[in-house]
């Protein structure tokens, strides 16, 4: 709405409401609209507390006012109160306005209506209910090492407390956003700070999960960035003080431009192919595929590296970008602002930095390349069956006589000739071809733990982690060698590792229970167990089937000794037994349950009734 417009309407209400002379009611209309820019601006430059400020006088003297319903409903919408906020922009609406924003409060309304949430003490997080409840232990001591190391580089603290909402797929980003689920699927984005709020989608979305710690830490320099440069400050400045800084939240700065995004810079600064500011702008999101997208974080990662080594005046590293922040928080213009910080201006900046780029050395692992985001499709199933397994490591294996060799092992493996696919897995890894990823390699590293060979296990899985540090079924593999030779503590941090990429993995929570029973230690058994159970989304699977309904399902009740993961007719569930009342559809099924850990298993085949409930117990074995 113009301003004009909205002073005409603030005229015709002050009006009604007060009727004092013209004059005064001009001019009470008057300093309502300044009022209400203000805190618009303010609303704008990141300042919270003064937009609040400003709305609850304005709402204290003109609750029944359409635009000052409109701006205290912005407000709450910016402090993560959706209810309230949908509720005053509709009355503004009511009232003969159109709030620009009342179609997406609505949408986020309407998404994460029925979220449960916790608290710690400078932040909020809410999820759905069920197995994204899993977050908020590891999410929240995350965010709370962020706070505590992020804050002090940035010498700068958030005044209010911090709303983080976990979506649950890349549609829910976008109802949440101004972004198009496409350009969220095409850019890799997984994750935004906007509104003075985290928002960052379940890592139940992807099929490996993704490095969701290290993202939430990243979107939180984002929002202070945000607030501490009154919102001044451009993308590819923005990004690149995050990326850089995301690691402060586990270690050093720096420590987050991994092997696949240094090989990826080093081939482009070769071919002269970098992807320019310009391109950057409005958004990484915009960006046309999830290389470009990576090699843009990559190139704004090294762009803070140069500054921060820069020394000006005694002052360097955060010193330097901390000034900078502050200068650009005056409104002063990027040229002026980096005149006064490093001593030239955005171009002549951009020619030393390509500079130190072509003369920065760079860690080349062959091999190693960006990973690519697979968003799953219906309800999060973050686990692979063993025929994607199969195929992913194929694909890996590249040219078209290795694919032989993976095509044979698969084959031997499905069969159960475990040595005989070994042979052919080691083919394909020694043949000198370097994979995309890490799934030919952990194939074989399973078949190695399946057959006891745990030094040739323990030799391959490092040289994997060089390479791929951040897949999760390496740490699980890992993890599972250590829990095997009796090394709790290492199988701990292993599977803790895991988690900071796929904490829906079961075996993690299952590891972590038969580490606990071997000590006697009873509370981590009990919370092991809950873990389980929340993921399983055992704690509703009663309720959540409605008995009063037609069964137009049977239903398998599945106990084994020990417990371990449930696969139906080839696929893999993602749960664990005990299983109950889990409905099935009528006719044959093949019920297998494997027990990783160990290396256990048991299979069946069934025939369920329409309507009738079937009962399995299984002991597994070798």
């Amino acid at each position: 709405m113009m301003i004009t417009t909205l002073h005409r309407l603030l005229f015709v209400v002050v009006l009604q409401l007060l009727m004092p002379s013209g004059a005064a009611v001009a001019q009470n209309a008057k300093d309502v609209s300044a009022k209400i820019k203000e805190a618009r601006q303010a609303l704008n430059n990141w300042q919270l507390n003064r937009a609040k400020e400003l709305a609850q006088g304005l709402h204290d003297d003109l609750p029944d006012v359409p635009p000052v319903q409109a701006l205290v409903g912005t407000v709450k919408f910016h402090e993560g109160k959706y209810e309230e906020a949908v509720r005053l922009l509709q009355r503004a609406a009511e009232g003969g306005m159109a709030p620009p924003l009342l179609p997406l409060a609505e949408s986020t309304l309407q998404e994460t209506r029925g979220y449960v949430q916790k608290k710690s003490e400078h932040f909020v997080m809410r999820v759905p209910p069920g197995k994204d409840e899993l977050l908020f232990e590891k999410g929240l001591w995350a965010l709370e090492r962020a706070y505590q190391h992020i804050t002090k580089a940035y010498n700068y603290e958030p005044n209010h407390m911090i709303p983080v909402d976990v979506l649950e797929s890349p549609r829910g980003l976008a109802q949440v956003s101004s972004l198009t689920e496409k350009e969220i699927k095409t850019s890799g984005t997984i994750a935004l700070c906007k509104y003075n709020r985290l928002m960052i989608t379940s890592p139940k979305a992807l099929a490996r999960g993704y490095s969701w710690l290290d993202t939430l830490a990243h979107e939180f320099i984002h929002l202070i960035i945000s607030e501490k440069s009154n919102n001044t400050v451009p993308i590819w400045l923005h990004e690149g003080l995050a990326k850089y800084s995301e690691s402060l939240w586990y270690g050093d700065p720096g420590l987050a431009l991994s092997p696949a995004s240094e090989n990826l810079l080093a081939d482009a600064v070769k071919a002269n192919d970098l992807v320019t500011f310009e391109q950057m702008h409005p958004s990484m999101a915009k960006l046309p595929s999830q290389e470009k997208t990576a090699l843009a974080f990559a190139e704004v990662f090294t762009v803070i590296e140069f500054m921060h080594k820069q020394k000006r005046d005694g002052a360097t590293g955060f010193q330097l970008t901390n000034r900078l922040l502050k200068v650009l928080g005056t409104g002063a213009s990027m040229d002026a602002a980096l005149e006064a910080t490093l001593g030239e201006n955005l171009s002549t900046m951009q020619r030393s930095w390509t500079a130190y780029l072509k003369k920065r050395p760079f860690r080349r692992v062959p091999g190693a390349m960006p990973k690519q985001l697979v968003f799953v499709k219906g309800n999060g199933k973050t686990l692979r069956t063993e025929e994607e397994e199969d195929e992913k490591a194929m694909e890996d294996a590249g040219n078209v006589k290795t694919r032989k060799w993976v095509r044979l092992g698969n084959l031997l493996r499905r069969r159960g000739h475990k040595k005989a696919a070994v042979i052919e897995y080691e083919k394909a890894v020694n043949a000198g071809h370097q994979a995309k990823n890490a799934a030919l390699q952990n194939r074989l590293a399973g078949l190695y733990l399946d057959l006891e060979e745990y030094d040739k296990a323990g030799a391959l899985m490092p040289k994997t982690i060089e390479v791929f540090p951040h897949d999760p079924q390496t740490r699980i593999l890992e993890g599972r060698l250590a829990l095997r030779q009796g090394r709790h503590a290492d199988a701990l941090k292993a599977y803790d590792r895991a988690a900071w990429e796929n904490p829906f993995h079961p075996e993690i929570y299952m590891a972590n229970y038969e580490i606990a029973q071997s000590e006697d230690n009873e509370k981590a058994m009990e919370q092991a167990t809950e873990k389980v159970a929340l993921l399983t989304g055992k704690k509703k699977s009663k309720s959540s089937y409605d008995s009063s309904k037609p069964k137009v399902f049977g239903t398998l009740t599945l106990n084994s000794k020990p417990w371990g993961m449930v696969y139906i007719d080839g696929r893999e569930t993602g749960l664990t037994t005990p299983l109950t009342d889990h409905p099935l559809e009528p006719g044959p099924h093949v019920i297998r349950v494997v027990e990783s850990i160990r290396g256990t298993s048991a299979e069946q085949s069934i025939e369920i009734v329409q309507g009738e409930d079937i009962r399995l117990d299984l002991e597994l074995s070798n």
